[in-house]
């Protein structure tokens, strides 16, 4: 069998709940009754030429643009030193039995950020149920707090950063009507969207000091809106200890957290057209434009983001240079013989 890394565009792209014939969930094997995990989507016709060079060109003339093809979740393995999850591709509509059995030739790595991040939002939108995953295969060997990661209200948001010349706390919400008044003394006006900016599920509010003094707020904020939605950041400083570089520090300080110790796709952020200082700095920290998102849906904002998946990227380029070892547990292999 031929072992395959998942592409970070190809998840991206064909990896969405929302996208006409995909399905995702738990079912049971045929004859066995044993439960297994599944994702279904269109993969496009071009990953399979990258991924098999054995196809001649009657079985590529046959191949259509887009294949149905359902992955099954059988086992753990690693990529180097990283964990991944190991799918088994199942093809549907395929009359070409060259073309079928190709497909079926190749197993799937889903290096675990993605495959975390699926779950989690899975969860998240009420498409799996967690009480099924102790009947369900490798589910079953995974902690259920391992998904959490990317939930904004959970324990892995650190709740105190310490760099230099500065302290970056989690404040909860308690600290409502104290964040509320400093954004208003310091010309930032929440009040039409107060509401929406303490909800516990979808907020957290860290507060900046140096030397016991508040020299600003930052919030993270989930957007739940598309499946790779990832986290949004925002900032407030006093009036008083602006352009002295707090925002950068704790901007960085934060992202750098989030690229190691969560599941995020992405940090995004909205500024004022008219705020050059703000998009500069974000710019500074290797944030990118939206351009075509922010014509179609802004008018007097500018969108940035700044992907926190270089590290997938990398292991992708390594990947096709043969540089990654790939490995499935030998419990897998012992256990689910008959897909070797």
């Amino acid at each position: 069998m031929k072992a395959e890394i998942l592409p970070l565009d190809l998840y991206l792209k064909s990896f969405n709940i929302f996208a006409p014939k995909s399905a995702f969930g738990i079912t049971s094997e045929e004859g066995t009754f044993e439960q297994y995990f599944f994702v279904q989507t269109i993969i496009p016709k071009s990953f399979i030429l990258s991924v098999q060079n054995n196809l001649n060109s009657y079985n590529i003339r046959n191949l259509p643009d887009e294949i149905l093809i359902r992955f099954e979740l059988f086992g753990k393995g690693n990529l180097n030193s990283g964990e991944a999850y190991v799918f088994k591709p199942w093809a549907a509509g395929i009359d070409d039995p060259d073309i079928y059995e190709i497909i079926e030739s190749f197993i799937l790595f889903m290096p675990c950020k993605l495959f975390y991040h699926m779950i989690s939002f899975l969860i998240f939108a009420g498409r799996l149920n967690t009480t099924q995953f102790n009947t369900t295969r490798v589910l079953e060997d995974i902690p259920l707090n391992s998904f959490s990661l990317s939930g904004l209200h959970s324990k892995s948001i650190a709740q105190y950063f310490q760099i230099p010349n500065m302290s970056i706390s989690r404040v909860n919400s308690a600290a409502e009507e104290t964040i509320y008044k400093f954004c208003l003394d310091n010309d930032y006006n929440i009040k039409a969207l107060r509401h929406k900016y303490f909800i516990p599920e979808l907020n957290a509010w860290f507060c900046l000091t140096d030397f016991n003094e508040t020299v600003g707020y930052i919030r993270l904020y989930s957007d739940n809106r598309t499946f790779t939605g990832g986290i949004h950041i925002e900032y407030v400083i006093a009036k008083s200890y602006r352009k002295m570089g707090y925002a950068k520090k704790a901007v960085a300080a934060i992202v750098q957290y989030l690229k190691e110790c969560s599941y995020a796709f992405s940090i995004d952020a909205e500024v004022d057209e008219s705020n050059t200082y703000s998009k500069n700095l974000l710019i500074s920290l290797g944030f990118k434009r939206n351009d075509n998102l922010n014509a179609v849906t802004r008018i007097t904002k500018t969108d940035f983001s700044l992907s926190l998946l270089g590290a997938i990227k990398e292991l992708e380029e390594d990947f096709e240079d043969g540089y990654v070892d790939v490995s499935i547990e030998q419990f897998y292999i012992d256990k689910f013989d008959r897909y070797f």
